[in-house]
This record gives structure tokens, sequence and C-alpha cells, in this order.
């Protein structure tokens, strides 16, 4: 069977609906929950995401995984989207900080990652390093590689389909942040994960490989979720 576009949207459009919202509260993940506090909801989620994805390269893509961007990439392809990563995200940081002071009372919620409350140790192994590669593996590896079709013949990488439509989607899973931060920190979320997630689909598009765009994604998590928890304990 040979995957089309529709096919791999409405497959990453299920596989995150029972990811986020169905997977984690099933019985047996429940009790794995209550029993080892490290495996969070948000770990048993990625899992998910991590295994589906590769499933559906195995079984419906049915391409090697290096044509899903399972290879090296040379050292500039490294370091270059690293730097750029890190001026999107204290950009946008710099911008959701300034709107929130702008705004009308203080936004409950509007400061750390969720995920700091289970410990540093934990959010960097979970955040940064984990929920990268499942996530990245998931939208750039199995959806912009099925996409990959609408960009075809086409001279901008960076404006083509498979490069915007997991970018903007990748940006909108962060909808799940909604009870956990202020709007206006979540306006600002969406917005810089919609940068990161393109920067990280034009550097895997240009390079073939995942490795410069699950840098991006760690970089973006380590700068945005680090440096306000090393900010709060320097003041506290």
């Amino acid at each position: 069977m040979r995957s089309v576009p529709l096919i791999a949207l409405a497959a990453v459009f299920i596989t995150y609906l029972l990811g986020m919202f169905i997977v984690p509260d099933l019985a047996p993940f429940r009790s794995l929950q209550a029993a080892l506090p490290w495996v969070t909801g948000g770990v048993v989620s990625q899992t998910f995401f991590l295994i589906t994805s590769l499933l559906l390269m195995r079984w419906v893509g049915r391409k090697p995984l290096r044509a899903y961007g399972f290879r090296l990439a040379d050292r500039r392809s490294v370091l270059i989207p690293i730097g750029l990563a890190v001026g999107i995200t204290l950009a946008g940081m710099v911008i959701s900080s300034v709107l929130t002071m702008l705004s009308p009372g203080n936004e409950p919620g509007a400061g750390l990652h969720p995920a700091a409350r289970h410990g540093f140790l934990h959010m960097v192994l979970s955040v940064w390093v984990y929920a990268s590669l499942c996530e990245e593996v998931l939208f750039r590896g199995w959806l912009q590689t099925e996409l990959g079709v609408w960009g075809r013949d086409r001279a901008r990488i960076a404006f083509s389909p498979p490069v915007l439509v997991p970018a903007l989607l990748f940006s909108l899973g962060h909808l799940c942040l909604i009870g956990s931060l202020g709007g206006v920190m979540l306006l600002s979320v969406l917005i810089m994960t919609f940068g990161i997630g393109w920067l990280a689909g034009y550097w895997r598009q240009s390079t073939g490989s995942l490795l410069p765009a699950y840098l991006v994604h760690v970089t973006a998590n380590a700068v945005g979720s680090g440096l306000p928890l090393l900010l709060t304990r320097l003041m506290s």
C-alpha cells in the first residue's frame, strides 16, 4: 500500500488525538503512572507517538528508514540550525515577556514549563531529549516525508507544503498547554513553535536528515524551558 499525503495527515491527526487524550487515561497506563512517578502522561503520549510513527513508516509508507531522515548530516547542517533555534527561541521569549507585562493582570501559569514540577533532570530527559525525538519522528520523519509529493518541482524549499504543513500542525499540537499557560504565553508558544517547526522542517528538507531538525527541537526546548527555570531559581 502506497501512502498519500491525505492518508499521512489523517494518520497524524488520529495519532495525536489518541496519544494526547485517550492512551494516557487507559487503565494499564494509569496504573503505570501511579507506580512510576517519572512515567507521566506526557511520557506515555510521546512513546505512543514514536511507536505509531515507526509502525506507519514500516506498514504504510513502506520506505527504508533512511528515506524518513534516519541518517547523519554534515557539521555545518548541525551547527547553523542550532544557532538559529537559539535566536528564534530567545526572540519569542522576549516578545512573550513584553506582551505579558503589557497585558492587564497577572496570568496564572505564565511562567515555567509544566514538566518543571517533576524536577530538572526529569525535564531534561522527558522534554528536551525524549519528547523532541518522538515529535520529530512523527512530524518531520513520517509526515514531512509523506508530504514530499506536494513539494516536488518547487524552487523554494522553505515555503513548500512539506515544510509548512508539519510546522503548522506541530504548533497547533501545543494547544494541549491551554490549561497550563496563560493566554498571552500560550499565543507566544504557538507562534514560537511554528517558527521552530518551520526551521526544523527546512533543514530536514534541505539535508534529508532528521538530525538537524532534532537538534533544533532540543535547543528550543532547552532554552525555552530551561532559561525561565534558571532565572526563577536565581531570583528566589
